[in-house]
This record gives structure tokens, sequence and C-alpha cells, in this order.
């Protein structure tokens, strides 16, 4: 997660974003892009939250976000669906960068390409520890059978 903070790692990948002059997002109509939309492009959360949701009606399977969150940086990347629903809350401020303009951005600023890779590298990162914690943890409940 990119976080605009002057002392954060991913300041410059900030700043670089907000010079392509991303556009603000009507964060009334709540939802910013729902799981199996096609990606149209990034979303930067500016200020407040932003709930993420892998099954909609999994109310448990959610996480919250705030300022310096960029979402749907993957898919942008892939040109894949969205693959999360992505809700603004209360008093959130959003923008976005349409994926064509950030694809040809990428084209002529190899550094920008480089912050990138390591923003998604270290998403790979957290949801990996995740993931292994979530199984070291289902291993380790009273009952549950482990193989050897």
């Amino acid at each position: 997660m990119a976080h605009q903070s002057s002392t954060s790692p991913y300041s410059d990948l900030w700043r670089s974003l907000h010079e392509m002059g991303p556009k603000a997002v009507d964060c009334n109509c709540k939802v910013l892009f729902r799981r199996g939309d096609s990606c149209r492009g990034i979303y930067m959360v500016e200020e407040g939250f932003v709930r993420l949701l892998l099954a909609p009606e999994l109310p448990d399977d959610q996480e919250v976000v705030g300022s310096g969150a960029v979402l749907g940086l993957a898919e942008t990347m892939c040109g894949g669906d969205y693959r999360l629903t992505a809700e603004a809350l209360q008093g959130a401020r959003v923008t976005y960068i349409d994926r064509k303009m950030l694809l040809k951005k990428l084209h002529s600023q190899q550094q920008l390409c480089l912050q990138i890779v390591h923003l998604l590298s270290e998403d790979l990162h957290t949801l990996y520890h995740r993931f292994r914690c979530a199984s070291s943890t289902a291993r380790r409940r009273p009952g549950s059978s482990t193989v050897h």
C-alpha cells in the first residue's frame, strides 16, 4: 500500500501518481468498483477509509484500508478484472487514474515502473505472511488433524 507520508518508502510513488492529475471520484455512490468488473484504472484513498470485500455476501471476509492506499494496481497492470469490491466509507476522499494513462506514463518513466514493482512485491509478501499465519493457526487448533 502506498502512503503519502514524506517518510514513507512509497512517497515518491504517491507523488508520481499525483503528477498524472488524478480525477476526484464521487464517493456518494459508495461502490468504487465491484469484483468481476473490468479494470478501468487505479483508485487512491486520499482521506478516510474504504472497505474491501472479497465476497460481499460474506461480511467476515473484509478489510478496511485508509489514506495512502492504492487500489486495483495489480489488476490495472495485468488488464484483468477487479478481484475485490471496494466501498468508500462515509467521509472518504478518493481519486482515480485511468489505466491507459498509467500504462502510457510507465512507458516513459522507468523509475515509476520500479516503484510499482516494489509495491506489488510488498503486497505479495504481506499476503504470503497472512496465508502462513492462517495455515499455522488452523494446524494448531485442537481437534484438527495434521498429516506428517
